[in-house]
Formats: C-alpha cells, sequence, structure tokens
C-alpha cells in the first residue's frame, strides 16, 4: 500500500518540478540557439565569454565616461568643399 506524501515531500516535489520545468527551458533555448548559429559546445562557451568580456568591457566604458551621449550641432549650414 502507498502511503500519503507528507507536506514536506509534497513541497519538495513541488519546487523540483518548477526547478526542472526552468531548467529545461532555458537548456532547450540555449541547445536551440547553437544549432542554429551552428555552434559546437566548445564554441558555444567561447561566444558566451567573449560576449560577457565584451559587456563587462562595454559597462566600465559607461561608468567611466558617463553614458549620456553628447552630439554637438554648431552647424549652420551644410556647403560643399569644391
Amino acid at each position: 500500500m502507498i502511503r500519503p506524501m507528507t507536506d514536506e515531500e509534497r513541497q519538495r516535489a513541488k519546487e523540483r518540478r518548477q526547478m526542472n520545468t526552468a531548467n529545461m527551458s532555458a537548456e532547450i533555448q540555449l541547445y536551440n540557439a547553437m544549432t542554429r548559429n551552428k555552434l559546437n559546445v566548445k564554441e558555444a562557451i567561447k561566444a558566451m565569454d567573449s560576449y560577457a568580456n565584451d559587456k563587462d568591457f562595454q559597462k566600465q566604458l559607461d561608468d567611466y565616461y558617463g553614458s549620456e551621449l553628447y552630439i554637438a550641432d554648431d552647424f549652420d549650414e551644410v556647403t560643399s568643399d569644391h
């Protein structure tokens, strides 16, 4: 005979189901992106490392120079140089 689950067992089973669903969805998205871009695991890891490094570098630039872009517009007319 099967005994009923305790509240603790029921809660752990519910958490495990939710965790697996979220993890599986992320893994499927990652696999589909690798397939779409024709990357193997090593290439995907290298690409993610490169992207993370670039993202960090861009953040450092924004922090150092400020994220606002200033464009000076002091030209009254545009003339030809002929």
